[in-house]
């Protein structure tokens, strides 16, 4: 599978008013009309959060309005949580969110 990375950082973010920091990559696979978009948590912006979860779900319909993707929709079929080691006196509960989409048909 061919993923092409798609660099409109600060376009997506600015246009859902989530902040660019909280992203880290996205990439889509135009064959297969799936995408996938990587966010980062902190300790205080925790992956079980709600708030903060409605956050990273703007931002993810931010990334497919602002790449035109999936003028049917999508949903969101897999989220998955990637736990990193703690780095010296830094945040400790540090983890990477990866949201995989698809377009519907």
């Amino acid at each position: 599978m061919r993923l092409l990375p798609i660099l409109m950082v600060c376009a997506v973010a600015c246009g859902c008013g989530v902040p660019a920091k909280w992203m880290t990559r996205y990439s889509i696979d135009p064959g297969r009309q799936s995408f996938r978009v990587e966010t980062i948590t902190t300790q205080l912006q925790t992956e079980d959060d709600p708030k903060y979860e409605m956050k990273r779900v703007q931002l993810v319909d931010g990334f497919v309005k602002a790449n035109s993707l999936c003028p049917d929709g999508y949903n969101v079929f897999d989220r998955e949580i990637i736990h990193h080691p703690p780095e010296g006196t830094g945040d400790q509960r540090r983890k990477t969110i990866i949201y995989h989409g698809r377009c519907l048909p």
